[in-house]
């Protein structure tokens, strides 16, 4: 639905109201202003957007997070990364990555869990709950300690 603009007679405020066109024909005569005054609608510009280019700033296109500046399309991104120095990472990095994650993962969860454990055994303890799960060998295990800490 469309953006309408009307204007307040008494008061010249001006309101901005999304109506359907059917909405919109008998708006005027069923509302009023704040103040109590009657509404007349506005002569108002649509907007318009371009594609392309205009003098050299761009229209359209999009943001990118990535790299926090405005591009014309993905191509312009690109070589801007690869300008930049940026590597489009393999499938195989991004398996591994994924592997590292699922990893650190289920450590944490493990830890968690002797956590959740220990504390139950410890009736709510949380002191003898701590001392149960940060062992030396649990540390070790999770890779918190090395072997010569």
């Amino acid at each position: 639905m469309p953006f309408y603009n009307f204007k307040c007679k008494s008061c010249d405020t001006l309101h901005e109201e999304i109506l359907s066109i059917e909405q919109m024909e008998t708006f005027e005569e069923t509302h009023q202003c704040g103040c109590g005054g009657d509404l007349q609608k506005q002569i108002s510009v649509p907007y318009i957007s371009m594609k392309g280019r205009t003098k050299g700033t761009p229209v359209n296109g999009y943001y990118s997070q990535s790299f926090g500046k405005h591009f014309y399309n993905k191509y312009a991104e690109q070589e801007y990364a690869e300008r930049n120095g940026y590597v489009k990472p393999t499938w195989d990095q991004l398996d591994e990555c994924m592997e590292k994650g699922r990893a650190i993962r289920a450590q944490e969860d493990d830890r968690a869990q002797t956590w959740t454990t220990e504390l139950k055994k410890a009736g709510g303890d949380k002191i003898k709950a701590a001392e149960q799960t940060f062992t030396v060998k649990n540390m070790k295990k999770w890779g918190d300690m090395k072997d010569g800490d």
